[in-house]
């Protein structure tokens, strides 16, 4: 499955299409505080992350030990899973995170503000003078509150998560007199 947005295909990772929610968030894992009708993947009581829900399908293949996850797959890509360019491929949590560092940074450096609060964008670029900036920062707003308040960092659907904010760095950058996502980053795994 894919979903075109613009000129830019995003296409879905396993997650999305193999994995049904409750394979995942209602794991049995033999208590009341994690899974099952709680639909939480991680303890409660204890604060640990129910792997055992991950390893129903990666285990013996690509075995998970904690959500923040170097899969087998981004191992093979040409820099190793090293999305956000910073020249280290990690797990997929923490390169979503340097993704929405990058983007932030580019949003800040177009007049954009963090609200106060820090719960939304202001200063958006006057609309009637320059529109594309305008959508081009409205996108980026949307598109890095999505991925923020999502809150898996990528895990559920990591190869659109990636492109995504990929794509949008490069919408933003290149609207903005700036240079293109590959261009900022040369290192980076294009997703």
């Amino acid at each position: 499955m894919t979903n075109t947005i613009a000129s830019v295909t995003l296409e879905n990772s396993a997650h999305a299409g193999v994995a049904k929610c409750i394979n995942c968030h209602m794991y049995q894992a033999g208590n009341n505080t994690v899974g099952d009708h709680t639909f939480s993947v991680t303890d409660r009581l204890t604060g640990q992350d129910d792997i055992a829900a991950c390893n129903q399908c990666h285990a013996g293949v690509d075995t998970v030990t904690d959500f923040d996850h170097l899969s087998v797959v981004a191992s093979t890509l040409p820099h190793g899973g090293d999305y956000d360019g910073d020249g280290v491929a990690n797990g997929v949590q923490t390169e979503v995170t340097g993704l929405l560092t990058n983007l932030v940074n580019k949003m800040l450096s177009t007049g954009l503000t963090i609200g106060s609060g820090g719960s939304h964008w202001t200063s958006y670029t006057n609309r009637t003078s320059f529109p594309v900036v305008y959508a081009a920062q409205r996108n980026a707003a949307w598109n890095e509150f999505l991925i923020e308040r999502e809150l898996s960092a990528g895990v559920h659907n990591t190869a659109f998560t990636v492109r995504l904010l990929q794509w949008t760095y490069t919408v933003l950058s290149t609207n903005t007199g700036g240079n293109s996502f590959q261009v900022d980053y040369p290192v980076a795994d294009l997703r």
